[in-house]
């Protein structure tokens, strides 16, 4: 029997070891603002697949931060091509495509810049005043109305014939 007891034995982790690095990261950030897609930067060699680029996006807030303004960056990068693709395609319908794919695209990474539905946010506050209202007893018409006039109407005259 050797001399450790079961307690010294290090527990080991379940899946692969963690390979974030602030290096693959910037790198796949600055694709993305280069206007790349994810799945086409994580074909690249030596880059993560993107599920372990989602992986990271849940564990580490600063790659979050970093990866969400990569994107909003994106989003500048396909709305400045609108104009060049406009103006160098010679085919229109497929200018039309590639512009309107960009606009798509740019309107879902930013909304709020791009999107089709216009925002208004109210700022400041809503004031209401309190105001209390108070009922006196009605006043009889007649004194205050004397030329009251009688609308009751009067039987009609019996029709004579001639």
């Amino acid at each position: 029997m050797s001399g450790k007891k079961s307690g010294d034995v290090a527990k080991k982790v379940a899946g692969r070891p963690c390979s974030f690095s602030q290096e693959v990261a910037d790198a796949v950030c600055q694709g993305i603002m280069e206007g790349r897609g994810l799945r086409s930067i994580c074909a690249d060699p030596g880059m993560p697949g993107p599920a372990t680029v989602y992986s990271w996006l849940t564990k580490y807030a600063s790659f979050q931060e970093q990866y969400a303004l990569a994107r909003e960056v994106q989003a500048d990068v396909y709305f400045d091509e609108v104009v060049s693709i406009a103006d160098n395609e010679p085919d229109p319908q497929i200018a039309r495509n590639r512009i309107d794919a960009r606009k798509w695209a740019a309107s879902k990474l930013r909304p709020k810049r791009y999107g089709d539905r216009l925002e208004v946010e109210h700022q400041g506050g809503v004031g209401m005043n309190a105001v209390q209202i108070t009922i006196s007893p009605a006043t009889p018409l007649a004194p205050a109305m004397p030329a009251v006039l009688d609308v009751t109407p009067k039987p009609a005259l019996p029709c004579v014939e001639e």
